[in-house]
Protein backbone atom coordinates (compact mmCIF):
# COMPACT_ATOMS: atom_id res chain seq x y z
CA UNK A 1 0.00 0.00 0.00
CA UNK A 2 1.42 3.41 -0.90
CA UNK A 3 2.22 5.68 1.99
CA UNK A 4 -0.57 8.19 2.55
CA UNK A 5 0.33 11.41 4.25
CA UNK A 6 -1.33 14.73 4.59
CA UNK A 7 -0.28 18.21 5.65
CA UNK A 8 -3.45 18.42 7.70
CA UNK A 9 -3.83 15.79 10.36
CA UNK A 10 -6.88 13.63 9.62
CA UNK A 11 -9.02 12.72 12.61
CA UNK A 12 -11.27 9.68 12.80
CA UNK A 13 -13.52 8.52 15.61
CA UNK A 14 -15.27 5.17 15.93
CA UNK A 15 -18.66 5.07 17.62
CA UNK A 16 -20.65 2.25 19.21
CA UNK A 17 -23.02 1.99 22.13
CA UNK A 18 -20.87 1.63 25.24
CA UNK A 19 -17.32 2.17 23.95
CA UNK A 20 -16.28 -1.07 25.65
CA UNK A 21 -16.16 -3.54 22.73
CA UNK A 22 -16.52 -2.61 19.05
CA UNK A 23 -15.33 0.99 18.87
CA UNK A 24 -12.22 0.53 21.05
CA UNK A 25 -11.33 -2.64 19.11
CA UNK A 26 -11.69 -0.65 15.87
CA UNK A 27 -9.54 2.13 17.34
CA UNK A 28 -6.71 -0.23 18.33
CA UNK A 29 -6.93 -2.21 15.07
CA UNK A 30 -6.66 0.96 12.99
CA UNK A 31 -3.80 2.30 15.13
CA UNK A 32 -1.91 -0.98 14.59
CA UNK A 33 -2.58 -0.80 10.83
CA UNK A 34 -1.34 2.81 10.71
CA UNK A 35 1.86 1.88 12.57
CA UNK A 36 2.49 -1.25 10.49
CA UNK A 37 2.04 0.65 7.22
CA UNK A 38 3.95 3.73 8.42
CA UNK A 39 1.04 6.07 7.69
CA UNK A 40 1.28 9.56 9.12
CA UNK A 41 -1.07 12.41 9.89
CA UNK A 42 -3.94 10.30 11.25
CA UNK A 43 -5.40 10.56 14.75
CA UNK A 44 -7.72 7.75 15.86
CA UNK A 45 -10.13 7.71 18.80
CA UNK A 46 -13.40 6.11 19.86
CA UNK A 47 -16.45 6.93 21.94
CA UNK A 48 -19.87 5.57 22.84
CA UNK A 49 -23.41 6.84 22.79
CA UNK A 50 -23.90 5.50 26.36
CA UNK A 51 -20.33 5.06 27.52
CA UNK A 52 -19.58 3.52 30.87
CA UNK A 53 -16.80 1.32 32.21
CA UNK A 54 -13.67 0.02 30.53
CA UNK A 55 -12.87 -2.11 27.51
CA UNK A 56 -14.18 -5.61 28.20
CA UNK A 57 -11.85 -8.51 29.01
CA UNK A 58 -13.20 -10.32 25.94
CA UNK A 59 -12.35 -7.37 23.67
CA UNK A 60 -8.83 -7.34 25.12
CA UNK A 61 -8.55 -11.10 24.57
CA UNK A 62 -9.72 -10.78 20.95
CA UNK A 63 -7.15 -8.05 20.29
CA UNK A 64 -4.42 -10.12 21.95
CA UNK A 65 -5.44 -13.16 19.87
CA UNK A 66 -4.94 -11.05 16.71
CA UNK A 67 -1.64 -9.59 18.04
CA UNK A 68 -3.12 -6.08 18.17
CA UNK A 69 -1.52 -3.90 20.87
CA UNK A 70 -3.90 -2.10 23.21
CA UNK A 71 -3.75 0.01 26.33
CA UNK A 72 -5.98 0.32 29.36
CA UNK A 73 -8.70 2.86 28.70
CA UNK A 74 -11.96 4.08 30.13
CA UNK A 75 -15.03 4.42 27.94
CA UNK A 76 -15.63 7.92 26.58
CA UNK A 77 -19.04 9.49 26.08
CA UNK A 78 -19.56 10.89 22.56
CA UNK A 79 -20.49 14.56 22.42
CA UNK A 80 -21.24 16.94 19.57
CA UNK A 81 -17.79 18.53 19.83
CA UNK A 82 -16.18 15.15 19.09
CA UNK A 83 -18.33 14.76 15.99
CA UNK A 84 -17.50 18.30 14.86
CA UNK A 85 -13.73 17.97 15.42
CA UNK A 86 -13.31 14.68 13.54
CA UNK A 87 -13.01 14.39 9.76
CA UNK A 88 -14.70 10.97 9.72
CA UNK A 89 -17.15 9.46 12.20
CA UNK A 90 -17.44 5.70 11.69
CA UNK A 91 -20.44 4.12 13.39
CA UNK A 92 -20.74 0.42 14.04
CA UNK A 93 -24.43 0.34 13.05
CA UNK A 94 -27.05 2.32 11.17
CA UNK A 95 -28.81 3.00 14.48
CA UNK A 96 -25.65 4.66 15.87
CA UNK A 97 -25.47 6.82 12.74
CA UNK A 98 -29.15 7.70 13.06
CA UNK A 99 -28.66 8.75 16.71
CA UNK A 100 -25.92 11.18 15.66
CA UNK A 101 -27.56 12.54 12.52
CA UNK A 102 -30.94 12.95 14.25
CA UNK A 103 -29.21 15.28 16.71
CA UNK A 104 -26.69 17.02 14.43
CA UNK A 105 -28.11 16.79 10.93
CA UNK A 106 -27.20 14.53 8.03
CA UNK A 107 -23.43 15.00 7.93
CA UNK A 108 -21.51 13.42 5.04
CA UNK A 109 -18.68 12.47 7.38
CA UNK A 110 -20.92 10.25 9.56
CA UNK A 111 -20.89 6.76 8.03
CA UNK A 112 -21.25 3.13 9.07
CA UNK A 113 -18.72 0.35 8.68
CA UNK A 114 -21.31 -1.43 6.53
CA UNK A 115 -21.62 1.56 4.19
CA UNK A 116 -17.84 1.61 3.73
CA UNK A 117 -17.46 -2.13 3.16
CA UNK A 118 -20.69 -2.78 1.28
CA UNK A 119 -21.41 -5.41 3.91
CA UNK A 120 -23.31 -5.34 7.16
CA UNK A 121 -23.42 -3.53 10.48
CA UNK A 122 -20.90 -4.63 13.10
CA UNK A 123 -22.79 -6.92 15.48
CA UNK A 124 -22.54 -6.20 19.18
CA UNK A 125 -20.50 -8.96 20.84
CA UNK A 126 -21.25 -7.77 24.39
CA UNK A 127 -22.09 -10.75 26.59
CA UNK A 128 -21.12 -13.24 23.89
CA UNK A 129 -18.27 -15.77 23.81
CA UNK A 130 -14.68 -15.02 22.81
CA UNK A 131 -15.19 -16.48 19.32
CA UNK A 132 -17.82 -13.80 18.66
CA UNK A 133 -15.43 -11.06 19.80
CA UNK A 134 -12.70 -12.46 17.55
CA UNK A 135 -15.10 -12.57 14.59
CA UNK A 136 -16.04 -8.92 15.19
CA UNK A 137 -12.38 -7.91 15.50
CA UNK A 138 -11.56 -9.75 12.25
CA UNK A 139 -14.43 -7.97 10.45
CA UNK A 140 -13.11 -4.62 11.69
CA UNK A 141 -9.65 -5.62 10.49
CA UNK A 142 -11.01 -6.42 7.04
CA UNK A 143 -12.71 -2.98 6.95
CA UNK A 144 -9.51 -1.02 7.63
CA UNK A 145 -8.60 -0.35 3.99
CA UNK A 146 -12.05 1.03 3.20
CA UNK A 147 -11.94 3.16 6.35
CA UNK A 148 -8.54 4.64 5.43
CA UNK A 149 -9.72 5.28 1.86
CA UNK A 150 -12.84 7.06 3.16
CA UNK A 151 -10.76 9.16 5.53
CA UNK A 152 -8.67 10.46 2.64
CA UNK A 153 -11.73 11.08 0.43
CA UNK A 154 -13.31 13.39 3.02
CA UNK A 155 -12.15 17.00 2.90
CA UNK A 156 -10.24 17.76 6.11
CA UNK A 157 -11.80 20.15 8.59
CA UNK A 158 -10.50 23.70 8.37
CA UNK A 159 -8.92 24.87 11.60
CA UNK A 160 -11.30 27.84 11.50
CA UNK A 161 -14.29 25.47 11.76
CA UNK A 162 -13.14 23.94 15.06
Amino acid sequence: MPKKTTKNNRKIIFVCTGNTCRSPMAEFILKAYIKKNKLTGITVSSAGLSAEGEITPEAKAALAYLDIPFTKRKAKQLNSSMVTKNDLVVCMTASHKHAITAHMGNLKKVVTVGELTGAKDVADPYGQDIETYIAVAKYLGYAVKEIIDALFEIKPIDKDQE
